[in-house]
């Protein structure tokens, strides 16, 4: 079972033949069959994009997914509640926002409010799991410019303390913890690019402010093996091609 597979009765939901309370029902009473075998159960998993689906005889239409990439712009929040911040749902194209499965779009992971970049968004609840819990350890690659200039000694002593992985004391709701071991390299006295494979609240700004050196920007550039486009502008957003999908389908 690939990444892509989920609930055939989500499936059945989303082709138009039931509700979710009902597809139990809808199972026991209709003949559905995935790849020639009849499924009595709602859990059974399939992937509407590569399985054949059959409902009494007749083929499913296949329901692709939406997967997309946005570019980020400073001052978006990845949530659908109003607030004092524009919505990244808002920023998106009308054909998006006019999407039949729009309604079921969502942001694998969040960016806070401040930070710039790449954030994935997909109707495909499994896959945005897989992306962004912590179970997975998936890297998170950002580009930090810092408030302070740093000299190539003290860079050192920097990259040796996030290698270690540093203790940082609770902020708002979320408790301190130590980090897992980070990667961080300079490309100059104030800029700094920095890879971890966790993602708590404002954690990265947390590590450097740690260190007494505040993030002045961040930009995340990727996420595992998914990467910012260079050629995407912000604020905007282009779906996955074919081939970035299946970078993903072993997970």
């Amino acid at each position: 079972m690939n990444v892509f597979s989920e609930p055939v009765d989500h499936i059945l939901v989303r082709g138009g033949c039931c509700s979710l309370r009902s597809a139990q029902t809808f199972l026991k009473n209709n003949n559905v069959c995935v790849n020639g075998f009849r499924v009595l159960l709602r859990a059974v998993y399939a992937d509407s994009e590569r399985d054949d689906i059959t409902v009494n005889g007749i083929p499913l239409p296949k329901t692709s997914h939406l997967y997309l990439y946005m570019n980020k712009p400073k001052g978006v929040v990845c949530t659908r509640q109003p607030g004092r911040h524009k919505l990244i749902y808002d920023i998106l194209p009308s054909e998006i926002r006019a999407h039949l499965l729009f309604a079921h779009l969502h942001t694998a992971g969040r960016l806070d409010a401040d930070t710039t970049g790449l954030i994935i968004l997909t109707t495909n609840g499994r896959f945005s799991n897989a992306l962004a819990s912590p179970d997975s350890h998936i890297s998170k690659t950002y580009n930090a410019v810092l408030s302070n200039d740093i000299p190539q000694a003290a860079q050192n002593e920097y990259i040796r303390c996030f290698a270690g992985g540093i203790t940082l004391p609770p902020e708002k709701k979320s408790p301190g913890f130590t980090a897992k071991p980070a990667s961080l390299s300079f490309s100059g006295r104030r800029c700094c690019t920095l890879t971890v494979t966790e993602g708590k609240f404002h954690q990265v700004r947390r590590m450097f402010a740690a260190c007494g050196n505040p993030v002045e920007q961040l930009c995340r550039v990727s996420v595992g093996s998914f990467s910012l486009p260079p050629d995407l502008p912000e604020g905007e957003c282009r779906a996955f091609s074919s081939e970035e999908l299946r970078l993903f389908s072993d997970f």
